[in-house]
């Protein structure tokens, strides 16, 4: 191994502390990638990337104050330079689109970081885009994934449904005939498998799995 090579400084953006610290030690592993700092959240991750020399920043695109994607225009304006790989949880079309729309460099599931990533990394440093899987079906608008990823509860399915349709929590706990606590308890475990997600993003996933139907209305 040449010691005087440099190495890839990488930033890592995730609001799972479990998530950085398996990348962290698969990083320490290389002979060529180094972490050079990890963010929370998009805003900590601008002010980071804008501040602290890397090479390439690796972000989940579903954070709680913004998204990957909203971050990365944002570190454009200031460091072009910078490559960035976005991590989604799912193959979403539409997603794709927008990464390819705004020339990402690397594109990965977060369920295929593990064997992807250093290989991702390494091409993307070396001019070349990374998208994986490739999704051949753009045009269609709809998420090739199945109609319940993250194996939610029968319960927590209807809770879906109930927040995407725009329900406070004392009409869904009328609805489903459960109090208002346990309904918080359902949400947490909805929480819990999908991460921080805000009602438009809950409502994009219900629709995606067939929870709710498009402009459909509580009734």
């Amino acid at each position: 191994m040449n010691l005087l090579k440099k190495k890839i400084k990488v930033i890592l953006a995730d609001d799972h502390e479990i998530f950085r610290v398996g990348l962290a030690f698969l990083f320490s592993a290389t002979d060529d990638i180094e972490l050079a700092g990890e963010a929370t959240g998009g805003q900590e991750l601008v002010n980071l990337a804008t501040s602290t020399y890397c090479d390439i920043i690796i972000t989940d695109h579903l954070m709680p104050d913004m998204t990957g994607l909203e971050a990365v225009q944002l570190i454009r304006k200031k460091r072009p330079e910078i490559k960035s790989i976005l991590l989604t949880q799912m193959e979403d079309s539409q997603l794709l689109k927008e990464s390819k729309d705004l020339e990402i460099n690397g594109y990965l599931l977060k369920s295929q970081v593990k064997d992807k990533v250093v290989e991702a990394i390494r091409k993307i440093i070396n001019e070349k885009k990374y998208i994986y899987p490739e999704n051949n079906d753009l045009d269609t608008g709809r998420s090739k994934i199945s109609s319940n990823p993250f194996n939610l509860t029968e319960k927590e399915l209807e809770l879906l449904r109930w927040l995407a349709l725009g329900l406070s929590y004392k009409q869904i706990a009328e609805k489903m005939n459960i109090s208002v606590k346990t309904v918080e308890f359902h949400r947490s475990g909805i929480t819990e498998k999908l991460g921080k997600r805000s009602i438009a993003d809950l409502t994009r996933l219900a629709i995606t799995w067939g929870v709710i139907r498009e402009g459909e209305k509580a009734t």
